[in-house]
């Protein structure tokens, strides 16, 4: 998501925007995965 942002602008790395939201798409479907993922998991007291 940094990448996406342009954190590395000041170093010469420029992102073209397609790149910035194919980053920012994935990284929607990586959150979307884990939320999955832990709604399905049993957590025991402690």
């Amino acid at each position: 998501l940094p990448l996406a942002a342009g954190i590395l602008a000041p170093f010469g790395f420029l992102l073209s925007p397609a790149i910035g939201a194919l980053f920012m798409s994935l990284s929607t479907v990586i959150v979307a995965i884990n939320a999955q993922t832990m709604r399905r998991m049993q957590f025991s007291e402690s």
